[in-house]
């Protein structure tokens, strides 16, 4: 597909930065939007194709960095050479996408010895014809703001989430385990890997891939630099400061999250429906003709776990001041608005600040489990935390009340047999 770089996105404001956080890690962060022209034909108008990408990069030094560049770059050259898509093709095509940069990925670390070990999220959002698509490894997430609710539509691969839902730990412990870093699926860690095309659904909401966009919807992709740093409710407040203009938004964002810490690299995108949007009157599928798609909550056997930063208790920081904490500036994002003449984004053109002083980052293997295992850890930093299973026995009561029943059966079986002795020796007298 050709790629549309002027002018080219008119039912969308975009925009996008990156940041390297405030303890001197190098930025292995990578963010990418790109436009193309779908290809559709029979149409007045170029029907247009979305793609935004946030990855995040593993491997320390120059190794993570170059793994979130190589796949972003992997998967818009794979849209690049397609000749045209259509809706029915968009999830096949996407996991087509993420499974080549995988294996360039696993490739080029085999080739490279700097490069051993690298690995990278990713958190792909396609929109086509207002409906939106959503494919992801990792821990970065999508989110969607609608009717002033935050929904997140994605769900971790991490330790912490198989944690949560094995409840071993509470979302308080979440926040602030010691291994909330570590991730479950990655790019680059194992020949293949599934890239989760299931969309979550809150309690009073119900997403799936493909569903219409509607006006006033916010699209938020990110790195875990931002939410490990502030929580949900810091982020839509933010969004509901700046209701109109995405660009404040976005260095508002990253300001927060350096401002709480910034232990990590922190990435966002923001994709809002514009003014004159123009909603999709395609009606949505019923929730009866969806197809069923089950999650593993494990993630893929014999997976590589790996350290994500370093794991440092929130309690123990200090965070910044205001006064001593450098500002993102402004030639950090970059936005299109709707009929700007500026040029669209591509992959490798997102701004970055890279340091001296790179953090080493550890890799480690833990043995995978199923969701029906009782899980110990093995981490010695857990401490207390680490939770055993028990089966659950019967109560005192219970217990009294089946002695009793016992002994009456006992003396009962006693009465029997001296009765039965008596009548025996009646007879025989």
């Amino acid at each position: 597909m050709k790629l549309i770089e002027e002018n080219a996105v008119t039912d969308y404001l975009v925009s996008f930065g990156t940041h390297e956080g405030m303890v001197g890690k190098n930025n292995e962060d990578f963010v990418a939007f790109a436009a193309f022209d779908s290809g559709i034909k029979e149409v007045e108008s170029p029907v247009i194709f979305h793609l935004a990408i946030v990855a995040d990069g593993v491997g320390g030094q120059i190794a993570g960095e170059r793994a979130s560049r190589l796949a972003t770059q992997t998967i818009v050259d794979y849209f690049v050479n397609l000749e045209n898509i259509t809706i029915e093709q968009v999830l096949v095509h996407l996991d087509k996408a993420v499974t080549l940069a995988n294996k360039a990925l696993i490739e080029e670390a085999a080739s490279t010895p700097e490069y051993k070990g690298m690995a990278t999220t990713v958190a792909i959002v396609v929109i086509l014809e207002g409906l939106i698509f959503t494919s992801h490894v990792g821990d970065s997430r999508i989110y969607l703001y609608r009717n002033q609710e935050l929904h997140q539509l994605t769900n971790d691969h991490s330790w912490v989430q198989e944690a949560l839902e094995a409840g071993i730990i509470t979302d308080d412990e979440a926040r602030k385990h010691p291994n909330r870093n570590i991730i479950r699926r990655s790019l680059g860690t194992v020949d293949t890997v599934t890239a989760d095309q299931v969309m979550m659904s809150g309690p009073n909401s119900h997403f799936w891939q493909g569903m219409p966009l509607r006006k006033d919807d916010l699209i938020l992709v990110c790195s875990d630099g931002l939410t490990d740093m502030i929580s949900e409710t810091d982020i839509r407040n933010s969004i509901e400061t700046h209701p109109e203009d995405v660009s404040p938004l976005a260095l508002e964002l990253i300001d927060k999250a350096n401002h709480a810490g910034g232990r990590d690299n922190t990435s966002v995108m923001l994709i809002k429906t514009a003014e004159d949007f123009k909603a999709n009157r395609m009606m949505p599928i019923p929730p009866s003709l969806k197809p069923i798609v089950h999650r593993s909550t494990a993630g893929p056997e014999a997976e590589t776990i790996t350290f994500v930063g370093k794991a440092i208790d929130r309690n123990t920081f200090a965070a910044p001041t205001i006064r001593s904490m450098p500002r993102i500036s402004s030639d950090m994002i970059r936005t299109h608005r709707s009929r700007d003449r500026s040029n669209l984004a591509l992959a490798g053109d997102a701004p970055t600040i890279k340091t001296t002083n790179p953090a080493k980052i550890p890799t480690v293997k833990i043995p995978t489990y199923r969701s029906t295992d009782t899980i110990k850890t093995s981490f010695p930093d857990l401490k207390k935390q680490e939770r055993v299973q028990y089966k659950s026995g019967p109560g005192n009561n219970e217990v009294v009340q089946k002695l009793l029943i016992r002994i009456v059966v006992t003396l009962a079986s006693i009465a029997a047999a001296l009765l039965l002795i008596v009548l025996l020796m009646r007879n025989y007298l």
